[in-house]
């Protein structure tokens, strides 16, 4: 038994020999999805000269072109591609490619967010063993409506190895979750994993590690995507600042028979709002400093429904003005600081001053620098030129203005 494995191994190796594949080389296949309904797409790319093209367009029948599953309406193309890219490519590790339609044209992949600006945004697939092609949600694959969304990628390992399927796992932000044997399709090489948590709205990381049974391995790099899912959601951006002393929440609910929700603000402050074809919208006040928002409904079976939580915070400016107004009777001046005005309601009456001089003036004036009295009354200069006086102002709580 154990001289029939080893004749067997030695028959594989020497398959792979005789009909020119490498041990570090890679079958990779692309996907496409035209919006455009094309009659023919190619996948031309540093592993192909560009589909062959000529002035940008590529001949019908080349070896580029893609085939398409008329069920799922994909275009797919697998091309042998080497262990660690393109040797003299114009990135190391990887190799850049686009999709052509109809031989005219060029499109970056639409499911890859990786792109080469320097380089007409060329797409870029970096080539290991294994590869991870294809890892979903990613930045260019929209906002997702789940909160348990499911986690996909292809992964090809090279032409004589074997994906070990127990060491696969996703980190989902910062936590670890091994992934199924189960989910791993070694036909189509598809990874599928549903996350096992409820994500909130809001941004998230994932990241793909995989191992092959020769001990090599890879981690993906990380994939961003956003989430803005639920039965019940409110739709604004959130985590923001604004001077607005009121926001307008613009929410909606899945099931459009439910007509009546409840807005809860900072926790304890609850405002009735209708709901209309599935949509809601809420003007309310908001305090300074964080504003924290949920909706709550109740579903046809009297379960409650609650949205992810909504942060916006209020900033208000509680800094005075200060503000200096200067007259002249023909003899003296009088600088004065009652123009000056503080924001919160009470306290302009209460704002202190403290005088300087511009030690650049053309001559030495007196009573001005370190006074502290609203008006300041000096005689007019004997030498003529420009004079330069500042003021700060204090309110109650230390905030300072300078003029």
């Amino acid at each position: 038994m154990k001289r029939l494995l080893g004749t067997l191994i030695l028959t594989a190796a020497t398959f792979a020999f005789a009909f020119g594949q490498s041990t570090d080389s890679v079958d990779v296949t692309f996907y496409y999805k035209s919006s455009s309904n094309a009659t023919s797409v190619y996948v031309p790319g540093e592993f192909n000269n560009w589909g062959n093209n000529v002035g940008g367009v590529i001949p019908a029948n080349d070896p580029s072109k893609m085939a398409k599953d008329p069920l799922a309406g994909v275009w797919w193309k697998t091309v042998r591609l080497h262990v660690g890219g393109r040797v003299g490519g114009g990135l190391a590790g990887a190799y850049q490619y686009k999709f052509n339609e109809n031989g005219g044209n060029w499109l970056a992949d639409p499911l890859n967010p990786r792109q080469n600006a320097a380089d007409n945004n060329n797409s870029i697939l970096y080539v290991n063993n294994p590869t991870i092609e294809y890892l979903l949600p990613n930045a260019k694959s929209g906002i997702i409506k789940l909160q348990h969304p499911t986690l996909t990628a292809y992964v090809f390992p090279s032409l004589v190895s074997t994906i070990d399927t127990t060491t696969i796992s996703f980190v989902i932000d910062s936590v670890t979750y091994p992934v199924p044997a189960s989910a791993f399709d070694k036909s189509s090489h598809l990874v599928t994993f549903k996350s096992p948590i409820p994500l909130e709205n809001g941004s998230h990381k994932i990241r793909l590690s995989v191992r092959t049974f020769g001990g090599q391995s890879f981690v993906s790099d990380s994939a961003t995507f956003t989430v803005q899912g639920g039965a019940i959601q409110i739709l604004n951006q959130s985590g923001y600042s604004t001077v607005k002393d009121s926001v307008l929440l613009l929410g909606s609910v899945e099931d459009t028979t439910i007509h009546d929700a409840r807005i809860v603000h900072n926790g304890t402050d609850t405002q009735s709002v209708s709901i209309s074809g599935g949509s809601f919208r809420k003007k309310s006040l908001m305090a300074e400093g964080a504003n924290t928002y949920r909706a709550i409904a109740q579903d046809s079976s009297a379960q409650a429904i609650v949205s992810a939580l909504y942060t916006v915070t209020r900033l208000v400016n509680h800094a005075p003005t200060a503000r200096i107004i200067c007259s002249s009777d023909g003899s003296s001046v009088l600088l004065s600081a009652l123009g000056s005005t503080d924001p919160d309601s009470g306290e302009t009456a209460s704002l202190t001053f403290l005088w300087s001089v511009d030690q650049n003036n053309p001559a030495a004036t007196n009573n001005v620098d370190g006074a502290t009295t609203p008006t300041v009354g000096l005689s007019i200069p004997a030498v003529p030129g420009e004079y330069y006086f500042g003021l700060i102002a204090t309110d109650l709580e230390g905030h300072k203005d300078t003029t």
